[in-house]
């Protein structure tokens, strides 16, 4: 059974899903560029308050210090149970097949609909057909011919980041090959760092799509992307496909009869 370990401010911990080591916040720091003492105490001491940086440190060969304190803060837990006033639910854009086509079928589309796309009889048929494929050229085709997809960052005019009608605060993290998928599904969706959004096995049945709640106000799409990759990669010992750091990136939407939803929506 694997577990997830719990970044805690001076102390070191195993990767349990990957074969990764990480190193107590003292070595991470050890790392950064020249900081002064004062830099160094706000550093641990934001650390100790968010539980994060461990692995957000590794951020600095292309983020200032200063950078870095906002990168942190950002994945500050918050408590949305007892807020008085209820939460939008999320909408994207829907896209039909193929992959060449840009232009949105639906704008918007919200994620509980998305959701049940999914879970639903509408693809079960396509994505049993991709997985029995063995050649990857083939089965690459097949699905940018056969799957819709959604563009879960955001509405879109079509499909170019440039043609982004408003950010939905959600992110696309894409993990490929994985050895454990469903050791995995379940340490990501107890993360107490990062709330999830949705979680579905990818169409090709080895890998996972991670639907995650961002927080914009201080960071741009990019620059959180690079610090929750760093956060994974160091939390779990797990790559996440480069592709995320686009707006407007494509997420093919296979059948997934266990996929995983935030509760909380049902109730927006």
């Amino acid at each position: 059974m694997l577990k997830k370990s719990r970044p805690q401010c001076m102390q070191s911990s195993k990767s349990t899903l990957g074969q990764s080591k990480k190193t107590g916040l003292m070595g991470k720091i050890s790392c950064l560029p020249s900081i002064s003492a004062s830099e160094h105490y706000r550093l641990c001491e934001i650390t100790a308050h968010c539980r994060f940086p461990a692995s957000v440190a590794n951020s600095t060969t292309k983020f200032p210090i200063s950078k870095l304190f906002c990168l942190t803060t950002m994945f500050q837990p918050q408590n949305t149970k007892n807020m008085g006033n209820k939460q939008q639910l999320p909408v994207c854009s829907f896209f039909n097949k193929p992959i060449t086509n840009i232009v949105p079928d639906r704008i918007p589309i919200d994620l509980i609909e998305v959701y049940q796309f999914i879970k639903g009889e509408t693809m079960k048929e396509m994505t049993l057909k991709l997985r029995s494929i063995t050649d990857k050229k083939e089965a690459r085709a097949f699905k940018a011919a056969n799957f819709c997809y959604a563009t879960f960052s955001g509405t879109f005019s079509s499909r170019n980041d440039n043609a982004l009608i408003q950010h939905s605060g959600l992110m696309t993290l894409d993990f490929d090959h994985l050895f454990d998928i469903e050791n995995t599904r379940n340490a990501l969706l107890i993360d107490s760092c990062i709330e999830t959004a949705l979680l579905f096995t990818s169409p090709s049945g080895d890998g996972l799509k991670w639907i995650i709640e961002v927080d914009l106000s201080e960071v741009n799409h990019c620059q959180y992307f690079i610090a929750v990759s760093n956060y994974v990669k160091h939390t779990y010992g797990l790559e996440v496909d480069k592709s995320g750091k686009d707006i407007s990136r494509a997420c093919f939407l296979p059948h997934d009869s266990n996929i995983f939803i935030n509760p909380k929506y049902f109730k927006q």
